[in-house]
């Protein structure tokens, strides 16, 4: 996150002074201010796997996509990390709190941080069963900047697969 300080210099000489303003804005080790506003993923498929899912993108963005369809960004005002250009940095992510039906995929096992410049973090939901009923499950996306954490957003997963 941020740090704004405002500071006045004074300069010129005792008997002409000049004040001048500046404003100096300090970075985090990763830099940029992270926000990661949650969302709630549902896939549904008629007679076929049903596929909800998260990416966190090394570029900064926030990424959905459904039955492995076109990726849609989920809000540009929210990305992980803005400005975009501070990503990778030191920045890493990982899930907790997980809730309801286990996940069909993670980056990483619950509670275990992953550096984004390994790659994206993604999380998965599948539903390939007629009978099941479908998958749902809800995690908290935490981010920090290599030592403190940033943010964090709640994000549920829903896959349904119907065989009628």
């Amino acid at each position: 996150m941020a740090l704004q300080r405002d500071y006045l210099l004074l300069l010129g000489s005792w008997d002409k002074p000049v004040s001048v303003g500046i404003t100096v804005m300090a970075y985090g080790a990763g830099g940029g201010v992270v926000t990661l506003s949650g969302e709630n993923v549902f896939a549904f498929s008629f007679m076929s796997q049903a596929t909800a899912e998260i990416f966190l993108q090394t570029d900064g963005t926030v990424d959905r996509r459904v039955n492995f369809g076109i990726f849609t960004q989920i809000d540009v005002a929210t990305d992980w990390v803005i400005p975009n250009g501070d990503s990778p940095g030191s920045f890493r992510a990982r899930f907790r709190n997980l809730s309801g039906d286990a996940l069909a995929f993670a980056s990483a096992a619950v509670n275990v941080y992953r550096a984004f410049t390994v790659g994206s973090y993604v999380i998965r939901q599948i539903d390939n069963s007629p009978f099941a009923g479908g998958q749902d499950t809800t995690v908290t996306l935490e981010i920090d900047d290599g030592a403190v954490a940033q943010d964090n957003g709640s994000y549920r997963l829903q896959a349904d697969r119907e065989d009628f």
